[in-house]
């Protein structure tokens, strides 16, 4: 069915009522050309659907929902064409969408007239197309009087579709959710059916996030398979996995599949199957897995103990004593390792938030993916290394013991219930910073014996000099209140101030470059002017932006070396006038800090910047104040 055909049809069933006056105005044609095409889709729809005409309004009355799906809405990842026109964006989706999908020659008028715009508009678009395909090692071929189309093997076109699938559509299994549909006619809901069916039939357990991608993957699956496109397999690599214990699950699944869609899957396709069954376990499952007796091989122990490695060299941070961590790595890294080897990929929903929460377990998850690179031949996407970076905030956040825990005396004036009763919240809200706590009336503040005593806390004023911290507090306590005390017992000072490796003559403002490479040259220059990072600094950032950009969002970035670089650690920051593009995705970044990490700095005072810094940069409302003020004065109060 025609491009313009389908987004008419689409339209009347979005707009039953619609009149020839507004769809003539929506689609910019005449019209007589609206009537033309009520009697050309009627033709095209053939038994499954029907357009009436009722006094020059229109409705769509469907016969066949199956057949309707597959001639209009065109299968996996289907656009509405009736307001897929509305922007650039939406018009590139749908275009990498349609060359993905299609195996012939497509003229670019063809492509102008599918989506009612101009020549000029579709060469203009089909750039960032290009470039994406060639991200995912696909080219656009051009031929003369030919046209355009996709170049490139099966296994990458379908990675490229999942991705895009991924990022446009909204794939929730109901019944009545026709966003997938494929040659068959079968509806997400039928396909998850499926799923659980197979998956529960043979006691394996998918976290929810597995099924998910599973379910995007098995889909683009059925449909390429409709349309006579098969991703090869080696025979002996089939055999192999057809041994693998998931695999009678995963032929259960192919077999349910093809009988309610009526597309037959090959053996290959139940062996893909396999692999994602076997690589999109949950961490849960393979951690209970590993504690019933399933054994982590050397080869998997070695690359945990390099990882562990690399971080230690990159940031000075020694987690080898940590058994958990290195547990719940083995465990991680044994599905994973699947993944990579297979080019697949586990989104993660949380990954923003983990980027912004955690810089320094995100940073240590891109040194680790170098090891995993290195060793199974493809690099962990972001979504992988937000699942990495989760395992080191764990690992972080245990080994904050070193912290040493206060002894707290809380004075109230309003009797031994009172007093009480402070005592447990207390106790309740900071038991992990806190050694000891007691609760008193404000008379015996004078015997106390402060030597036995680290700070002191009174809702009442006190009449007596005291040789300890005081802090007057408010019976009931605020959130911001709490925030604020756990702060000073975990040894925030109490004339805060930026931390020492910020320093006014390292801030740079409205800086005026348009460029990633132009700011960063511009930080690099001044560190080596400074003579207090290493010769080789300048590339080890390269190569760490070049294994993973250091943006995390909200208009900062915190690019660093690939190790340490210097004898303590210093950050210079950059704040730009204007936001420049930082990574392939085009994510905007207008606040610069450069880190170089020191070897011989304090771990503990590194872990202590790093909080600093992930609560600045997830802070919606100081980046923007920092960017517009662009002062020391500023920077300085908001990393107080």
């Amino acid at each position: 069915m025609e491009g313009k055909l389908r987004a008419f049809a689409e339209y009347v069933r979005m707009h039953p009522g619609a009149n020839t006056q507004e769809m003539a105005t929506h689609f910019g044609v005449s019209e007589r050309t609206v009537r033309n095409w009520l009697r050309a889709a009627n033709g095209a729809l053939g038994p499954s659907a029907r357009v009436v005409s009722d006094g020059g309004t229109y409705t769509l009355q469907v016969s066949d929902d199956r057949a309707y799906t597959r001639l209009v809405r065109g299968g996996v990842g289907a656009w509405d064409l009736s307001n897929a026109l509305s922007s650039a964006e939406q018009r590139t989706d749908y275009l990498l969408y349609y060359l993905l999908s299609q195996s012939d020659w497509v003229t670019l008028d063809d492509l102008a007239e599918m989506l009612y715009v101009t020549r000029r508009t579709i060469s203009t678009e089909l750039r960032e197309v290009e470039e994406r395909l060639v991200q995912s090692g696909l080219a656009l071929e051009r031929r003369p009087h030919y046209g355009i189309r996709v170049n490139g093997d099966e296994t990458a076109r379908r990675q490229c579709l999942v991705r895009l699938l991924a990022g446009t559509a909204s794939v929730q299994p109901s019944e009545t959710d026709f966003s997938l549909s494929f040659e068959g006619g079968m509806t997400v809901g039928e396909l998850d059916d499926c799923i659980g069916e197979a998956v529960s039939s043979y006691g394996l357990e998918l976290s929810s996030v597995a099924r998910q991608n599973l379910l995007v993957h098995l889909s683009i699956a059925l449909e390429r398979v409709s349309r006579g496109s098969y991703v090869p397999m080696p025979a002996e690599q089939l055999a192999h996995i057809q041994t693998a214990p998931e695999y009678p699950a995963a032929q259960a699944l192919a077999t349910l599949v093809s009988q309610r869609s009526g597309v037959e899957l090959p053996p290959e396709e139940a062996a893909y199957i396999c692999i994602h069954l076997a690589a999109k376990r949950s961490i849960d499952a393979a951690t209970a897995a590993a504690s019933d007796g399933v054994i982590i091989s050397d080869e998997v122990w070695a690359v945990v103990l390099e990882m562990l490695e690399e971080v230690q060299r990159s940031f000075r941070f020694d987690l080898f004593s940590d058994l958990e961590l290195r547990m719940n790595l083995a465990t991680h890294v044994m599905p994973l390792a699947l993944r990579l080897r297979h080019h697949l990929n586990l989104e993660n929903p949380l990954l923003d938030d983990i980027k912004l929460s955690y810089p320094l377990a995100y940073s240590m998850a891109g040194v680790a993916g170098g090891v995993l690179e290195r060793h199974y031949g493809h690099a962990p996407s972001e979504d992988e290394l937000g699942y990495l970076a989760m395992l080191f905030a764990l690992a972080l956040e245990r080994n904050r013991t070193w912290l040493p825990k206060k002894r707290i005396v809380v004075v109230c004036a309003s009797g031994q219930g009172s007093a009480r009763l402070l005592e447990m919240r207390y106790r309740k809200e900071f038991g992990d910073c806190i050694e000891s706590v007691v609760a008193i009336d404000a008379s015996r503040a004078r015997q106390l014996d402060f030597s036995q005593v680290d700070y002191l806390f009174t809702t009442v004023p006190l009449r007596c000099e005291v040789p300890v911290p005081v802090r007057e507090v408010e019976f009931f306590l605020s959130d911001v209140e709490i925030g604020r005390l756990r702060d000073e017992l975990r040894g925030a000072s109490t004339h805060p101030s930026a931390p020492p490796a910020f320093a006014s003559e390292r801030l740079y403002v409205h800086l005026p470059f348009a460029t990633k490479e132009e700011v960063l040259g511009f930080l690099c220059d001044r560190a080596e002017a400074l003579g207090a990072v290493d010769e080789d600094f300048r590339e080890l950032v390269w190569q760490r932006e070049r294994s993973m950009p250091t943006t995390f969002g909200n208009l900062v970035a915190m690019p660093h070396p690939l190790r340490a670089a210097g004898a303590q650690t210093l950050v210079w920051v950059g704040l730009l006038d204007k936001p420049v593009p930082w990574n392939e995705k085009g994510t905007e970044v207008q606040a610069v800090f450069l880190i170089s990490f020191g070897r011989d700095d304090d771990r503990h005072g590194v872990e202590d910047l790093f909080g600093t810094l992930a609560e600045l940069f997830i802070d919606e409302v100081a980046i923007p104040q920092l960017l517009r003020k662009q002062s020391w004065e500023c920077l300085e109060r908001l990393l107080a």
